[in-house]
């Protein structure tokens, strides 16, 4: 093997540092998204009245039916407005909205882990 990159080296230098270059390159920027991706949606953090639905929906592994009947609303049609926004639009405060989120979120996840035993 070591012979052979030798001689791929030697027969075509120019190309073997472009690649070598490319490659370093491909791994700085694996490293560099897997740095800034969080690892794991956590289910200790409050909702916040700054959060989407979506990001609720993916940070707290919800399915979507799930966070819409909290919500009282197809999520589709309150995309990219804030928990503040859409609480506002109901006509009720931002903090019963997100004890309503939780509160389905907490059931739901109760639900599949008494699921997982069974």
């Amino acid at each position: 093997m070591t012979k052979k990159l030798l001689l791929i080296w030697r027969q075509q230098p120019l190309l073997s540092l472009i690649f070598m270059g490319f490659c370093c390159l491909t791994l700085a920027f694996a490293i560099w998204s897997w740095a800034l991706t969080p690892q794991t949606a956590s289910l200790d953090k409050p909702v916040e009245r700054w959060m989407t639905p979506g990001l609720v929906v993916h940070s707290w592994r919800l399915p979507p039916e799930v966070l819409s009947q909290a919500l009282g609303v197809d999520i589709g049609t309150v995309r990219g407005q804030t928990l503040d926004q859409i609480a506002r639009a109901q006509s009720e405060s931002v903090t019963t909205l997100i004890a309503r989120i939780e509160a389905a979120a907490h059931a739901y996840h109760e639900h599949q882990a008494q699921g997982d035993h069974d």
